[in-house]
């Protein structure tokens, strides 16, 4: 089996994935081509959901930004105290493949899912092996093969990865799926569990955006707004354009004329002739006010605020405040929701754990935890040095783990020296905590209080107090 086991599905056990050999080329190495194709973007579908991340700027840039986001975490894993412990799975993640570490890996499989609403990640096992591999199967590569299902929707019997003309079948075990926090209410197979994709909401606005930016595109490349240009008449009352005149000056007026920088703004005619504007421009359509509007939509169906692209009027601390927001709101629930995904598939023993406390914008919040940590300290520890709570009642207010034979009174508590209890290293770290320039006497108390398990007399006598 490997390192770990998989957590089965409960259906179809017979269809192994077919292909154990290389997978040449099927990882993107840097960055994530994505490929060229239609801007068509129907949302509903999963090639309108990939080309709106390669087309709409408001897609590319916020799905970006939360991978970038959740880029940040420094991963850990804890056990069932909450202590943190290693894990034999931080050997997969040191490797996920041969190609990629698991920074690369993990922002692939994170893009996938915000964009498609679910990620899968082929979890490849090959014989005499024992550590597997991770690949991230690119979502419009991927198709379901189901069979009849049940009262809970069709199931899926295996998946069929086609990729530069090959084809490999996997078996539906050896899939994890990496589902997004929404839930997918128009799946086909009926299986609504799954994660669904954000972009499906905000169709109109994504095609709104693409659209603009085409209009745009077109005046700058055409010169304008559409036009009927129709000759002047004679005194006889005849047409003075032939049809190859009128194919000269269409010709002329597409190739020499227009609003870039190797062409004319200005065109002289030789006969006379009038103009007629057929179409409207985007100042007259107001596109751009109504992108910003699209823009901002699209922003809410992903968690992120404007701010943070500056559609708004954003200072300084609209910006941070932002940033912060988006983090707490959208960024730690999400990465709280997909490393239990990841602990859940791979039977981890240990739970797989996202920190962000070491972000700049997230600072604040650990100060004031620090300085609401240090308040604790000095009213419970009062309290415990007082005997009128346990060491464990002392320990629970103060947010750390209760201990074995801790449920005394300071004055139940052992007499034996302090310095046999704790042994040559903790009194030797000991004194440095007391010689240390940077702590304040009440930090000092503090810490020697829930490190050593000292009463607040013994640690004022230690300092001289």
């Amino acid at each position: 089996m490997g390192l770990f086991s998989f957590r089965k599905k409960e259906i179809n056990k017979t269809v192994v994935s077919n292909y154990d050999g290389a997978l040449p080329n099927f990882i993107p190495v840097s960055g994530f081509n994505l490929s060229s194709g239609s801007k068509v973007a129907d949302t509903n579908t999963v090639g309108g959901q990939k080309n709106a991340y390669l087309y709409c700027p408001a897609v590319t840039a916020i799905v970006n930004m939360k991978v970038a986001m959740a880029s940040n975490a420094r991963v850990y894993f804890t056990d069932s105290k909450g202590n943190e412990v290693s894990s034999e799975f931080q050997k997969l993640m040191a490797k996920p493949n041969g190609k990629q570490s698991w920074s690369s890996f993990y922002q692939f499989a994170k893009t996938c899912q915000q964009v498609f609403g679910k990620s899968y990640i082929y979890v490849r096992r090959l014989p005499g092996i024992m550590q597997p591999e991770m690949f991230v199967m690119p979502n419009w590569e991927v198709k379901l093969n189901t069979v009849s299902g049940d009262f809970f929707g069709s199931q899926i019997q295996s998946y069929t990865w086609s990729h530069n003309n090959k084809e490999i079948t996997v078996g539906a075990d050896d899939v994890f799926i990496l589902n997004d926090t929404g839930f997918d209410f128009g799946s086909k197979t009926g299986d609504y569990l799954d994660g669904g994709s954000r972009l499906v909401s905000c169709g109109d606005a994504v095609q709104n955006i693409i659209a603009s930016y085409e209009a745009r595109n077109m005046l700058l490349t055409n010169g304008g707004p559409p036009v009927i240009i129709s000759p002047e008449r004679d005194p006889m009352g005849s047409a003075i354009m032939m049809d190859e005149d009128k194919a000269e000056l269409e010709n002329r007026l597409v190739d020499r004329y227009g609003l870039q920088r190797n062409k004319k703004m200005i065109a002289i005619g030789t006969m006379p002739m009038k103009a007629l504007k057929i179409g409207l421009s985007v100042a007259d359509l107001s596109a751009f006010e109504e992108v910003n509007e699209d823009v901002k939509e699209v922003c809410r169906c992903f968690g992120l605020s404007p701010y943070l692209f500056n559609i708004s009027d954003t200072t300084f601390n609209n910006f941070s405040e932002a940033q912060k927001s988006g983090y707490q709101n959208t960024i730690i629930p999400e990465e709280a929701s997909n490393y239990s995904q990841f602990t859940y598939f791979f039977r981890l023993k240990e739970q797989m754990n996202a920190d962000f406390s070491h972000v700049e914008c997230m600072q604040d919040n650990e100060n004031k935890a620090a300085d609401a940590l240090k308040k604790d300290v000095d009213v419970y520890g009062k309290l415990y040095g007082d005997g009128v709570i346990t060491y464990n009642t002392y320990l629970k207010y103060i947010g750390e783990t209760e201990i074995t034979g801790g449920d005394k009174y300071v004055s139940d508590m052992t007499t034996q020296p302090l310095a046999v209890r704790i042994g040559v290293g903790g009194t030797q770290s000991l004194q440095a905590i007391l010689a240390d320039p940077n702590l304040t006497d009440n930090q000092k108390i503090g810490i020697l209080i829930i490190l050593f398990g000292i009463t607040e007399q013994e640690a004022n006598q230690m300092l001289k107090r």
